[in-house]
């Protein structure tokens, strides 16, 4: 219940120990469970991914800085390396031009990879964020607490605060003749077109009524039990499908019991740019795919499952279970997912379902 804790610090805390920058080795593909195969492995904090129709994997090592190619039947490849302390993300590909994302204390950006290896940089976010800061104008924390409840919080809780100037491009897709990116710490989708940030989507506010458990585990007072906290919404998967971008996002507070499992899936539409919620009741929701049939596979990165909502439902139902599951991604008939993100060595996964 910090305004700190959003995908960039609950992620780093967690991946402190997985923050080395080995490169991904893999010895090829072999059985990991009942339907599942390790394409790669070795991997450092693999949170996105992106698979072409031909196999090819391109994957995140975010807290490494690097971004590795893995072609059917051969070893990782590093194709782009950051500078020490910056993390690389937002892997997305179409038509063979890699897009992914840089996040530094100085610069948060968008770029691309083209067939020949040459890399670009397609928009400067951070720059965007702090020249619009779209949510400005939203109240976060206690909207309606009393100033004798407000004033027995710790120093530094965030009670009551308006929308801070903040960038982490997460995650990014192609899709309806534009570039969106998913800002984890803008709480935004943005839509680029022609290397240009044309628009912002604000995700809403997460209200959650506060308990007597929540409390105890968050420092919270007594006096605020029962009250609404309005915490940011922080999107990390965006998923162009069926004329609508797909959105998985956290709450940006705790994801553990104190609150449940609070994570959500909206859908947007392009034309009006009105979020509607989806589903709701994942624990860390950090990545999505969306099936051409309109199934949605959701990985639940704190709960240990990726879960499935069928074409029409609201309720998510476990599909499979993973240890820390992160990127999903569905290519001709195939689920792909990246587990053990976080683990303390380079033990993270790229794996495939069904054979």
């Amino acid at each position: 219940m910090k305004s700190t804790i959003r995908m960039t610090g609950a992620l780093t805390a967690l991946a402190l120990a997985a923050a080395g920058t080995a490169v991904a080795t893999t010895t090829g593909a072999s059985a990991a469970g009942a339907g599942r195969t390790i394409i790669a492995g070795h991997l450092v904090s693999p949170l996105t991914a992106a698979i072409t129709t031909t196999g090819t994997a391109y994957v995140s090592q975010n807290f490494a800085g690097s971004l590795v190619k893995i072609r059917p039947g051969h070893s990782p490849q590093t194709i782009f390396q950051a500078p020490k302390g910056v993390e690389v993300g937002a892997a997305s590909v179409r038509e063979g031009v890699v897009t992914f994302s840089v996040t530094g204390k100085k610069r948060q950006a968008v770029l691309q990879r083209d067939k020949a290896g040459h890399v670009t940089t397609v928009a400067n976010v951070g720059a965007y964020e702090k020249r619009k800061n779209p949510d400005s104008g939203v109240t976060y924390g206690f909207r309606d607490i009393k100033k004798a409840c407000a004033s027995k919080f710790p120093k530094g809780f965030p009670v009551k605060y308006k929308g801070i100037v903040d960038s982490h491009p997460y995650a990014t897709d192609s899709g309806f003749g534009s570039l969106w990116v998913a800002d984890a710490a803008g709480n935004d989708i943005l839509r680029i077109e022609n290397g240009h940030i044309t628009d912002s989507i604000l995700l809403p506010p997460v209200p959650i009524k506060i308990s007597a458990k929540a409390a105890k585990a968050n420092h919270v007072p007594a006096c605020a039990v029962g009250l609404t906290y309005w915490f940011e919404p922080v999107p990390t998967d965006v998923e162009a499908a069926h004329g609508e971008l797909y959105v998985s996002a956290l709450t940006g507070g705790p994801e553990d019991n104190s609150l449940g499992k609070k994570s959500r899936v909206y859908t947007i539409s392009p034309v009006n740019a009105e979020p509607e919620l989806l589903a709701k009741g994942f624990a860390g929701a950090v990545g999505l795919a969306v099936t051409p049939g309109g199934d949605v596979y959701v990985s639940q990165l704190f709960g240990g499952v990726i879960s499935k909502l069928r074409n029409g439902s609201s309720v998510p139902h476990t599909w499979r279970s993973a240890v820390q599951p992160a990127a999903v991604e569905f290519v001709k008939g195939k689920v792909y997912a990246t587990t053990n993100v976080l683990a303390k060595t380079p033990a993270g996964r790229l794996v495939r379902f069904g054979g």
